[in-house]
């Protein structure tokens, strides 16, 4: 990823682990009563011990499950998952369990990933339900007043806040405040509910526990916050896509196409509803049009089989190289092909869209039904056999998962094949949140058609792009990438406090338009010690910079990762710790810049004599005592004796930082290109020789940051008085 400072840093994180306390005498499980038939999952899942159904939980990664701790039973536990159905789904083992020790909270982990990753489920424990929101609760409890059997199917309940800071119930159940107190709008909780999810806005906010009096307690995970992340390193997602770049390819036949859809649209309009908001960009790709939506492009064939897509895709997968396809395929092979043969047809076609876009995600639909029973057993059979199918792929580290479309019912269709426009509409759902679950997990590569193209050129005079603070001499002017939106934002540190007030970078000043949104604090600081500063630098990988305090002298960092930033009144930081334990004969302050092209800042110490660095590759950064950096030794010799740096900014257009040093005086930078570092004896630098002849105004520092979010960084004049900056724009750099 790009560097954004002038010097990067390295941070720390601190893993609190809740303490395991045996469970209370559990109060009796309760379900949904006078309610209705659930019409979607909601990330549910049923919960068993030896084998009977015990609870509801939410499946909030697709390897844990979030439910009440007094579920918990001394046997054998397993979990299914993707029916709303009890009985059907994927099954899979617990294999670990993790239990609050002040709250009704456990967490179940799999003995493997669930294949559908449109069953997952956002937590959110950064706020509450308002007082007099309705919110949802599902599950298979009883159905009646007295009942005793579960429910088959899962059941909905409409309830409504009336506190959402109430004391439980029971002391152990939440931490004094930390429940949620509802009453009935429709349907109620009753036996066998406990551990289900309370849903606002899509996402888990609470979990049901008990009722009393009549009403119903959930604790709220907001009182519990940092938890969940703590024991599973899923990070709640309040907006999961806002950093992705979609350039999507629906691929299949005629039900890609819209076939059925009153507007020929098929899923495709509905589904870019979803996410057009939510995405930094959305654009479908493919060689047919059809539909009635702004984006009519698409890779659907009517009447083709798996081996035609295959032979169509051949052409259209390399030409528009999507970072994700959309798959559902293999109807027309049911209804008239070679049913036996689809299966290794399906396979071979996800080999050959990997082989012409190995950095796309492909998700895998199960095939909608069919109203003809003889075509309809064969999909049944097709469809059993995707998720070995998928999973052998999935095994070897390709991106490709399963989307179960077992919502679309022969209700649905138009026809005998075709859904109608509920029928779609629920295919709009599944797909959509399976493309949220795997943007959580980090699947989504940027796109191939990338701005940035590697020919040196020049730099393009931005003029003055900021007009500055007026910042104290507490203050300083830093540049890093706080949204995720790969353009680096404007901040202001103090180096007292940590505090730390950001400008969201909209493009920078131009034409005298103002082009910094501001946010105000976003961070309120920590504790700094007299050899303690702030720096940021990407330490998980997930394109947005992580808050760090490193020590100036043993190079010690802890870190803060970024969940937002604070907003609102609601914290934006999760605190992870110490990360780095620091190198005892450093000689400078620890330097954060991505070597690897992984994704994850890594750890540098620099002679600032000599020029000389060496490397700890980020591994996640220390943690539970195990570490988290890997020794890579020498990775740069030096260049003899340098006016100032080096530096790390990205040069080029790879994913790699370069090695650069400047003329403080007049702002001359001569760089040298990453292609992996020194090791193993042979060089790792390509010399490119002086790139910028300088620009530096007197009183200005020089900064690099990737103002216009093409990937490459570049060169600012920060003013040291008002920190207002001028920007020269990275063409390339001076011709070699």
């Amino acid at each position: 990823m790009p560097s954004r400072r002038l010097a990067q840093g390295l941070a720390a994180v601190l893993i609190a682990v809740s303490a395991v306390v045996a469970a209370p005498a559990a109060p009796p499980a309760r379900a949904i009563i006078d309610g209705q038939e659930s019409e979607l999952q909601h990330g549910q899942v049923v919960v068993y011990a030896d084998g009977a159904y015990a609870c509801t939980g939410s499946l909030i990664a697709r390897d844990w499950v979030l439910t009440a701790r007094h579920c918990l039973r001394d046997q054998p536990m397993t979990v299914r998952i993707g029916s709303r159905l009890r009985g059907l789904g994927e099954t899979r083992d617990v294999i670990a369990r993790r239990e609050h020790g002040s709250a009704d909270l456990a967490l179940l982990q799999l003995d493997r990933d669930v294949t559908n990753a449109g069953a997952v489920i956002a937590y959110d424990d950064a706020q509450r339900p308002i007082n007099g929101r309705i919110v949802g609760v599902n599950g298979w409890g009883v159905t009646t007043e007295g009942g005793t059997a579960p429910s088959i199917e899962l059941r909905s309940a409409r309830i409504i806040v009336l506190n959402n800071h109430a004391d439980p119930p029971r002391p152990e159940e939440a931490p004094p405040g930390g429940a949620i107190e509802s009453d009935t709008v429709r349907g109620r909780t009753g036996m066998g509910d406990s551990g289900a999810g309370v849903i606002e806005d899509g996402r888990v906010v609470a979990v049901h526990t008990s009722v009393h009096d009549d009403l119903m307690y959930a604790v709220a995970l907001q009182a519990v916050q940092g938890w969940i992340w703590r024991q599973t390193r899923q990070l709640p997602r309040w907006e999961p896509l806002q950093r992705e770049n979609l350039t999507t390819m629906a691929l299949g036949d005629s039900i890609t196409y819209g076939i059925g859809h009153s507007g020929l649209s098929g899923y495709r309009d509905e589904l870019r509803r979803r996410l057009v908001s939510e995405a930094q960009s959305m654009d479908f790709v493919g060689s047919q049009q059809s539909g009635n939506l702004p984006d009519r492009d698409n890779e659907g064939h009517p009447g083709a089989m798996i081996n035609d897509i295959a032979r169509r895709a051949d052409s259209a997968v390399p030409l528009h190289k999507p970072n994700l396809v959309l798959l559902h395929a293999g109807t027309n092979d049911m209804d008239r092909g070679d049913a036996a043969g689809a299966p290794a047809a399906l396979g071979s076609l996800i080999d050959q869209v990997i082989e012409d876009a190995p950095n796309t995600t492909v998700l895998v639909s199960t095939l909608v039904p069919s109203k003809n029973a003889a075509v309809q057993a064969r999909i049944d059979a097709f469809n059993k056999q995707i998720p070995g199918v998928v999973a052998q792929r999935a095994r070897t580290g390709k991106h490709v998962a399963v989307v179960d479309m077992n919502e679309v019912t022969t209700g649905d269709l138009a026809d005998y094949l075709h859904p109608n426009d509920r029928g779609y509409a629920k295919m709009a759902d599944e797909f959509g949140d399976a493309i949220r679950a795997v943007a959580q997990e980090g699947w989504i590569a940027d796109p191939d058609d990338r701005i940035c193209k590697d020919t040196p050129g020049r730099w393009l005079p931005r003029g003055k792009i900021a007009s500055g603070t007026g910042h104290t001499d507490d203050e300083s002017v830093q540049f890093a990438d706080i949204n995720g939106d790969r353009r680096d934002d404007y901040l202001v540190v103090n180096s007292r406090s940590g505090v730390v007030k950001a400008w969201i970078n909209a493009g920078g000043d131009q034409d005298g338009k103002p082009g910094w949104i501001p946010r105000g604090q976003i961070a309120s600081g920590v504790e700094l010690g007299e050899q303690e500063d702030v720096d940021f630098a990407d330490i998980n990988g997930d394109r947005r910079d992580d808050y760090l305090v490193y020590d100036t002298e043993s190079g010690a960092v802890r870190a803060w990762i970024n969940i937002g930033g604070d907003q609102d009144g609601k914290p934006g930081w999760i605190p992870r710790g110490q990360i780095a334990s620091g190198v005892p004969d450093a000689i400078a302050r620890p330097v954060f810049a991505e070597i690897d092209g992984d994704g994850r800042d890594d750890y540098l110490a620099v002679d600032p004599r000599t020029g000389v660095v060496r490397a700890w590759i980020n591994a996640g950064g220390d943690q539970d005592g195990k570490p988290g950096w890997i020794p890579r030794g020498q990775i740069a010799s030096g260049v003899g004796s340098i006016k100032h740096g080096p530096y790390f900014p990205n040069i080029d257009c790879d994913l790699r930082d370069d090695y650069v040093v400047t003329d403080i005086n007049g702002g001359s930078v001569r760089a040298w290109l990453n292609r992996g570092g020194d090791q193993d004896g042979k060089s790792g630098w390509i010399e490119r020789g002086q790139i910028a002849s300088g620009a530096l105004p007197d009183r200005h520092m020089l900064a690099f940051a990737d103002i216009d979010g093409d990937g490459r960084d570049d060169y600012l004049a920060v003013s040291l008085e008002d920190g207002s900056v001028q920007a020269w724009i990275n063409n390339g750099g001076d011709p070699a």
